[in-house]
């Protein structure tokens, strides 16, 4: 009976072996690569259709600041972040192998000055996840049990308060991964299948 379940056991991690799942991840995170490093002083930020930070898009009147431009803002990390102004969008797109359960952290803050309450949604492959109206201080949000299948994906956050002066700043975007497709859920059972062979010989 040990004997059959070893094979068993064994048969199973062969398999999953044999399949690789590439982890969804995020690039240039914090916007510190961008053609806005090529600029100085107050006017070193650039807005969408000029700003060239791949892989992030931009629409309407977002872009990408310095600190202490025009845009009176201080990055929360690195030296650059992202600045959604009124209906306009920043999102990138990634591609998943398989199954995963995602956790997506972002840091958002309104702008210091001229402050009109900007809200931001996050969006995924279309679907609302959330919208959040982003406080005076900088301050780190979590999207949590996101599950995405195989395929490209994008994750974009967008303002919508069409006040001329409304406008958020966004830094330090985060993606975690737990790989939740079928040949992970058989490898656990491999697992448990050899443990329990193991307690069986003992």
């Amino acid at each position: 009976m040990n004997k059959k379940i070893l094979a068993l056991s064994l048969g199973l991690f062969g398999l999953t072996t044999t399949q690789a799942y590439a982890v969804p991840v995020l690039e240039n995170t914090s916007f510190e690569v961008s053609s806005v490093t090529s600029l100085l002083g107050m006017s070193a930020f650039q807005y969408a259709g000029v700003v060239n930070a791949e892989p992030w898009s931009f629409t309407g009147l977002s872009g990408i600041s310095k600190d202490n431009t025009h845009w009176i803002g201080e990055t929360n990390s690195g030296s650059y972040f992202a600045f959604l102004q009124q209906a306009s969008s920043v999102s990138q797109t990634f591609f998943s192998d398989g199954d995963y359960n995602l956790s997506i952290s972002f840091d958002l803050v309104d702008r210091p000055v001229l402050s009109q309450n900007q809200n931001i949604q996050i969006w995924v492959d279309s679907i609302l996840q959330t919208t959040i109206n982003p406080t005076a201080f900088w301050a780190t949000y979590t999207i949590d049990n996101l599950i995405v299948g195989a395929g490209s994906h994008t994750l974009e956050f967008r303002g919508i308060y069409t006040a001329a002066d409304a406008s958020s700043y966004l830094d330090n975007i985060q993606m975690t991964a737990v790989n939740v497709s079928e040949p992970a859920l058989l490898s656990l059972l491999a697992i448990g299948l050899l443990g329990f062979a193991r307690r069986r010989a003992a």
